[in-house]
């Protein structure tokens, strides 16, 4: 019989999954991206699940979204990000609204 291994969610699976945050862990559960338990009030994720998410990203062609902006980039065969290509220029963007009134 095979044992399965039980990871608790926060910090153990953030960890196995190179330090990411509590919510993108949750928000892998929600997705079913990866499997999880509950044992009483307690939750946890399983660990061949975590194998098995790791396993998928391998799998996946080598591009990747920065998180916080949002920009696609490419990565090179050393696992090394490639610039993405230029922003821009301060001409081409739109003009920034102040929503600030003047009071006279």
């Amino acid at each position: 019989m095979g044992d399965k291994v039980l990871l608790p969610i926060w910090p153990d699976t953030g960890q196995a999954l190179g330090g990411i945050g509590r919510t993108k862990v949750f928000e892998l559960i929600k997705n079913g991206e990866l499997r999880a338990v509950k044992i009483g009030r307690r939750t946890f994720v399983v660990a061949e699940s975590v194998s098995d998410f790791i396993r998928r990203l391998e799998q996946q062609p080598s591009q990747t979204t920065c998180g916080l902006t949002g920009v696609t980039t490419d990565i090179d065969e050393a696992g090394r990000h490639q610039r993405p290509a230029a922003a821009a220029t301060t001409s081409e963007r739109q003009p920034r609204h102040d929503n600030h009134t003047t009071v006279r």
